[in-house]
Formats: C-alpha cells, sequence, structure tokens
C-alpha cells in the first residue's frame, strides 16, 4: 500500500493523523514540510502525527515509522 498526501499549510498547532493499515509507504509533499517530500516506511497500524508549528508540519509521534 502507498498513500500520497498533500499537506497543505495549518493553522498553529493544528494536529493531522495519518494511518496506514498493513504495510507500505506514506510519501507526503507540500510547500510547509521540513523537506520539500517526506516518505515514511509504515507497518501494521502504525501512524503518523504531525502537528503545525513555526509554520511546518513537524512530526511530533512516530508510532513505528521510519523517516527517509
Amino acid at each position: 500500500i502507498s498513500i500520497d498526501a498533500y499537506l497543505n499549510d495549518g493553522d498553529e498547532s493544528q494536529r493531522k493523523t495519518i494511518a496506514n493499515i498493513g504495510s507500505g509507504t506514506v510519501n507526503l509533499k507540500g510547500a510547509h514540510l521540513p523537506g520539500s517530500t517526506v516518505n515514511y516506511a509504515m507497518n501494521g497500524a502504525d501512524a503518523l502525527v504531525l502537528q503545525f508549528l513555526a509554520g511546518k508540519w513537524r512530526l511530533i509521534l512516530n508510532d513505528g515509522c521510519t523517516a527517509t
């Protein structure tokens, strides 16, 4: 399973949760990420929790995900 998600600008302290049931990758794209594209390998019921802080989406909880 591969999920491509584009994250727009957020409101300060807003959170987003992205879950992947199964295994595969989540590819995040957007101008408000720490990098232009961030790839996360996910297994099982892993979830990414991102929070919009100081003008960027930041990973605040990494439950079994590996950023590359």
